[in-house]
């Protein structure tokens, strides 16, 4: 499976009886099994709903020209460029529970544009709303610009979020301090260190 991870009961078992399993769409969370490759021609194939839990880490992503430069599609594909996708709804907002703070807008999965606050301020919104995902609801694909907020499941070692308005040189001192190092898109998405 290319973007997601399997947690079900029965995900070990059917990995070694060679089924192919397949996450169509995570909203979905529907199991394809193929049993020709078990040698079982004739059964066709078989869609089955199992509880599926995709694991991952959601991260912001911009061009290196800066801000607010993708429109939908656009966003997509960066996305995919990382060995990644856009995130969805559910994703975003279990990164912001685990500690995701971002002050920029960015596109979905499903065509929305969202951005996490844990600790509201001034450029983003202001110091009077409450923490959470704001919206700005369904957008223009092909006109608006926005970052994206992409998903991968590929992460080797571990990926967290440091509370706080930090610089670039203040959160690389705190990274170090913790024995870590400022994690880049294509190292979270590859795996790379």
């Amino acid at each position: 499976m290319r973007n997601g991870v399997l947690s079900h009961p029965c995900a070990s078992s059917l990995a070694r009886a060679g089924v192919q399993q397949q996450v169509v769409e995570e909203s979905s969370q529907r199991i394809a099994l193929s049993f020709s490759r078990l040698g079982l021609e004739g059964y066709g194939g078989l869609a089955e709903d199992f509880p599926v839990n995709v694991q991952g880490v959601v991260f912001p992503y911009q061009t290196s020209q800066g801000r607010y430069r993708f429109n939908y599609f656009e966003a997509k594909q960066a996305c995919e460029e990382q060995d990644s996708r856009l995130a969805t709804y559910q994703q975003l907002y279990k990164a912001w529970t685990e500690g995701l703070d971002w002050c920029n807008a960015g596109w979905i999965l499903d065509g929305t544009v969202h951005y996490p606050i844990i600790n509201p301020r001034e450029p983003c919104g202001g110091r009077l709303l409450l923490p959470g995902v704001r919206t700005y609801g369904a957008k223009d694909k092909q006109k608006d610009r926005f970052d994206a907020f992409c998903f991968t499941s590929a992460v080797r070692g571990q990926v967290y979020f440091l509370r706080g308005h930090l610089s670039f040189k203040e959160a690389g001192q705190a990274c170090r301090n913790q024995g870590a190092t400022i994690a880049k898109a294509r190292s979270i998405s590859s795996g790379a260190t």
